[in-house]
């Protein structure tokens, strides 16, 4: 269980302050040669004195399977909704929302790490992004890397 409370303090330029409280309830558990995890976070941030308020609930699921030494396959996926009441938003919504915008939100991705021979080692990766006020977005990534 994770409890946390941020205050921003008043910077000039800016005519508001953030306040965010976060509460995060995770469980993590080992399957053979991986591990499965979940959690539920609920956020509550608004802005002082501007009567901005948000909430938002956030359910994280992470695996991972490995083969020591070979290769191993992290997934993960997590669903979001964020709640807005009043006006504004903008830069402090963005903040307070870790960039997430009102309505519902996912991101998911699959990455895998294989190693080819004894110093050559292989990173793909997709990930994705769907958010309520905008398109899909994919992100494709490979990696070859050598150590010596």
């Amino acid at each position: 269980v994770q409890r946390d409370h941020q205050t921003s303090e008043g910077l000039s330029g800016r005519t508001y302050r953030l306040r965010r409280y976060r509460t995060r309830l995770g469980l993590e558990r080992a399957i053979g040669h991986g591990r499965a995890g979940g959690a539920v976070e609920v956020a509550h941030g608004r802005t002082m004195p501007q009567p901005l308020r948000l909430w938002t609930i956030r359910l994280p699921l992470e695996a991972e399977l490995a083969r020591p030494g070979r290769e191993r396959v992290r997934l993960r996926f997590e669903p979001a909704h964020v709640w807005q009441q009043g006006t504004g938003g903008g830069l402090a919504a963005y903040l307070l929302t870790e960039g997430l915008s009102p309505g519902w939100n996912a991101t998911w991705g699959v990455e895998l790490e294989r190693t080819l021979s004894g110093n050559l080692e292989l990173t793909l990766g997709y990930h994705g992004r769907l958010r309520t006020a905008a398109p899909f977005r994919h992100t494709l990534r490979a990696e070859l890397s050598a150590v010596f």
